[in-house]
């Protein structure tokens, strides 16, 4: 996989970051600053780090668990994993947390 390659995917996974926790997410809907620290931690993290390594739907998730606790607007590992299987792109709880810990 390329650089251009790497850098569709991740603004593809990027994207779903409001969809998760956005205007349209129901009972996970959080203020816009949430999302924005989402992108931060997602893209902070594939700075050093490759797609082809890290699951980027995992990474992404745990940085939307992770932003919403920094923002002190918490939703919970359980909703989060709900919410993707509703996109049928499951991710459990445990992934969730595993991957939230490779964020710090």
């Amino acid at each position: 996989m390329n650089a251009d390659e790497e850098a569709t995917l991740l603004t593809f996974y990027a994207a779903m970051i409001n969809p998760l926790c956005g205007r349209d997410a129901g009972p996970r809907r959080r203020p816009d600053k949430v999302a924005d620290t989402a992108h931060q931690f997602l893209r902070r993290f594939y700075l050093s780090n490759s797609v082809v390594h890290f699951d980027p739907l995992k990474m992404m998730v745990a940085s939307v668990f992770l932003a919403s606790k920094v923002e002190d607007l918490t939703i919970s590992a359980t909703s989060l994993s709900e919410g993707t299987k509703e996109k049928k792109k499951e991710v459990s709880v445990e992934d969730i947390v595993k991957h939230e810990l490779l964020l710090l």
